[in-house]
């Protein structure tokens, strides 16, 4: 694009990606899709610690069996 068009791109089957982008733009005027956004992260964040914590614990050849 040419200086002076934003351009934001995301993955080709990136929808959910773009769904969020699309969020945290009209999150800058809306306090309560912010907030909604910020407890979609911490809700990302936790399951990610969670998969860590299972995988430290288990190992990798063990994770994927329960």
């Amino acid at each position: 694009m040419p200086s002076g068009i934003p351009v934001a791109t995301v993955a080709i089957g990136g929808g959910k990606n773009a769904g969020l982008l699309a969020a945290k733009i009209l999150a800058v005027s809306d306090p309560e899709l912010l907030k909604k956004l910020k407890d979609y992260s911490a809700n990302m964040a936790a399951e990610v610690e969670a998969k860590d914590r299972k995988l430290q614990e288990k190992g990798y050849k063990d994770y994927k069996k329960d």
